[in-house]
């Protein structure tokens, strides 16, 4: 999989990620192993590795599919999006 890393994008997810560490819950791993895999990302990584740990958080802690989880990581497109606004 390759990645565009634009930096507002990507301190954004980074953020919003250790934002809500504090309430992460995965029933497939259970409180103890889920808090042995925090942080899910590392400040000192790459976009690369931080891209690979958020996979495998998601894969390891829920019932999806690794397929499933790589769909969840690729933002919609938006553009020529009838819903939205022009102006934004």
């Amino acid at each position: 999989l390759c990645h565009n890393g634009e930096i507002n994008t990507l301190k954004g997810n980074k953020n919003w990620m250790w934002a809500r560490e504090s309430n992460i819950e995965s029933p497939q791993l259970g409180h103890e192993m889920t808090q042995q895999m925090l942080p899910v990302i590392d400040k000192a990584q790459s976009d690369s590795g931080s891209y690979d740990n958020v996979l495998e958080f998601l894969y390891h802690g829920s019932d999806r599919t690794l397929a499933e989880c790589m769909l969840m990581m690729i933002p919609e497109p938006w553009q020529n999006d009838g819903s939205m606004s022009d102006t934004h």
